[in-house]
């Protein structure tokens, strides 16, 4: 959105992709890797969208059709890492009946209508702030609850959802 918006705009918060199509077929291999569990900046920052910038450019997108792709890639990584290691019903299907977003992509009417799209609409899709946590304060309660797990010394890493199947205390206390 910078690049099109001369650093405007931060994200997509009206849905300018909207005006585009998304071309899923254009992903490039470096998303067609399994869904992470989690991930940083080596794999989506700054540049790595620049990477994918140019090859939608160099493709001859559009701004909007560009957008409208990255988006989708953004989408559909959310959707296939609720697939994988989201809960299951006693079928194997998956078995969620909300989901809180924070964060810019939660403005973006193009991620919203995706999800709800792909994962059905008896699933209820709503702004972490309706739970009563704010969404600002995600990340400090997130790290207030591992920091209390450590000082309780309870496994914070669920065995069966992670490469290993050893309970981990996740942190350390340090004076």
């Amino acid at each position: 959105m910078r690049d099109f918006t001369e650093y405007e705009l931060e994200y997509d918060k009206d849905g300018l992709g909207q005006k585009g199509r998304g071309l899923d077929r254009r992903r490039p291999q470096l998303y067609e890797k399994p869904p992470l569990k989690t991930t940083g900046r080596e794999l989506f920052g700054d540049d790595k969208a620049l990477e994918l910038l140019k090859l939608c450019t160099s493709a001859g997108l559009s701004p909007e059709d560009t957008i409208a792709t990255i988006t989708r890639i953004t989408a559909k990584a959310i959707i296939d890492t609720y697939y994988i290691w989201g809960p299951k019903d006693a079928n194997g299907n998956l078995d969620i009946q909300e989901v809180y977003t924070c964060g810019s992509g939660a403005f973006n009417p193009n991620i919203w209508d995706y999800m709800q799209e792909q994962l059905g609409s008896n699933v209820r899709i709503c702004m972490l702030d309706e739970s009563g946590i704010g969404a600002k304060a995600n990340k400090a309660i997130t790290f207030a609850f591992q920091a209390m797990d450590a000082v309780l010394g309870r496994p914070l890493v669920v065995p069966q959802k992670v490469e290993t199947r050893t309970p981990t205390i996740a942190g350390k206390v340090s004076p």
